[in-house]
């Protein structure tokens, strides 16, 4: 919903779902016995025209590329990374 050309990985709506897709993917991860770590794939995103080949264009930071926040993800990302330690002891 900001404009960038390509979702990213896994598409969704609006940087609203995005903060809410990143939460779902580190509960779903701390549920795992297996689980040690993750990460997100990138901290900026791509830019907007992408390759010469018309790929990676996409909006998958946590900063579009004039380095301003998503809040809507950041936020999300905040209050879920914040809790983690005592979601994956509760289990």
């Amino acid at each position: 919903d900001r404009g960038m050309l390509d979702a990213g990985a896994v598409a969704v709506d609006t940087q609203e779902d995005r903060g809410r897709a990143y939460a779902h993917y580190l509960d779903a991860l701390a549920g795992l016995p297996y689980f040690v770590g993750c990460h997100w794939f990138q901290y900026i995103d791509q830019a907007f025209l992408g390759r010469h080949d018309g790929f990676e264009s996409s909006n998958v930071g946590f900063v579009d590329v004039t380095d301003s926040p998503y809040p809507e993800l950041v936020n999300a990302a905040s209050r879920a990374n914040a809790f983690i330690y005592q979601s994956i002891l509760a289990r």
